[in-house]
This record gives C-alpha cells, sequence and structure tokens, in this order.
C-alpha cells in the first residue's frame, strides 16, 4: 500500500501516515503534501491474492475473492436483497456458486465505497445480472443515496478469483480503471485484465 501510494506523490513510503474513519475505514492522514490531497485508496484480500484500488477525487471500494472456495448459498436468503435471492435459487445449481461471488463481491465493493461497511444492510440494495455482460443497480431506498452516480466492474485476473470494483465520481468523462502488477519496492508491469462485467455511468 505504501509503495503504491508513493508512485502518485513524492512521499517516502515509511512515511506515510494513516487513520480511519469512524466506520473503520483507512485513510491517510499525513503527510499533508498537494499529490496526496484528495488521493483515497480501498484494499482487498483472499487466499493469494491482494487487490488495491486507488483513485483521486472519486469514492471507490474494491472486493477480491476467491472462487475456488465453497460458496456459502444458504447466508443468500439473510444477506441478499428479495430479487438477488430470487434470481440465485432460479439458476441450475452448477451455476450458482458463480453467481454468488460475483453478487457478493458487488455488494462488498459498494459498501467499501460508502465508507460504512456493514452499517448498510446488505439486502438494502442490490444487483441485476441476467444480462451475462451487464449490471443493474437497485437501492430499497433512493433517498439514501442515488443509483446514478455509481459506476461497476468485475475483473477476472485468473480463473481462480474474482474482482469487483465500485466508484463514484461528479466528474465526467465516466471513470476508467488501469491495472498494474506490483511487486512492493521491486517493480510493476501494467496488465490487462478482462472485464467480465459492466455497469453504471458508461
Amino acid at each position: 500500500m505504501r509503495s503504491v501510494l508513493s508512485r502518485y506523490a513524492p512521499v517516502a513510503a515509511e512515511a506515510w501516515r494513516f487513520a480511519v474513519s469512524p466506520y473503520g475505514r483507512p485513510r491517510i492522514e499525513a503527510p499533508l503534501v498537494e499529490e496526496a490531497h484528495d488521493l483515497d485508496f480501498n484494499l482487498s484480500h483472499t487466499h493469494g491474492l491482494i487487490v488495491m484500488a486507488l483513485a483521486r477525487d472519486i469514492d471507490l471500494g474494491v472486493d477480491a475473492e476467491n472462487v475456488g472456495r465453497k460458496a456459502a448459498l444458504d447466508v443468500a436468503d439473510h444477506f441478499f436483497s428479495p430479487s438477488e435471492s430470487a434470481a440465485l435459487k432460479a439458476l441450475p445449481p452448477s451455476l450458482q456458486a458463480e453467481r454468488f461471488f460475483a453478487l457478493w463481491t458487488l455488494k462488498e465493493s459498494y459498501i467499501k465505497a460508502r465508507g460504512m461497511g456493514l452499517h448498510i444492510p446488505l439486502d438494502s440494495f442490490g444487483f441485476a445480472l441476467d444480462n451475462s455482460e451487464g449490471i443493474e443497480f437497485v437501492l430499497a431506498d433512493p433517498s439514501d443515496d442515488s443509483a446514478a452516480r455509481w459506476q461497476f466492474w468485475q475483473l477476472q485476473p485468473t480463473p481462480q478469483y474474482l474482482v469487483a470494483v465500485c466508484a463514484a465520481s461528479d466528474s465526467l468523462p465516466p471513470t476508467r480503471i488501469i491495472c498494474r502488477e506490483t511487486m512492493p519496492l521491486q517493480w510493476e508491469k501494467p496488465i490487462a485484465i478482462p472485464t467480465t462485467r459492466t455497469g453504471g455511468r458508461n
């Protein structure tokens, strides 16, 4: 995290200082250099993979899951919206695990982008993924947020992993993603990661 942040601001990796929001989200506290102003980041990790999302003047969240593990399908009725749960159950059993992880990563990325984590009930918003390449986002209470301001991407760096990114910005044009593979303090290289689904302000 320190190594990547130092790519975007003239700060030594060991000099970064962090604080947490009232909901526990890490943020940059110091140093207060101009290049670090409005720089935001979010982290996610799963067995064998760490993902960091970084942006300026954008609310963002990221979630990564190892899809090789068993999907916790039994939690869908408790944590998914009614429409998500019904769509999941309507799928053939062979497709339910993929849909579960697709929904779970999207939901995690959104609550992390909002900076409130599980203080936002996971069944208070939902995603429709019936279009195999599209993501439709719906809020149960539109007065709480505007669905129109959010963009979503799902990426598959390898068949074993699924990553969801959520971003909101009032600026135009819509946000785009640049991916890099990083070995901290040693090297980094641009990589092309397939996008499996997109939705929102495109």
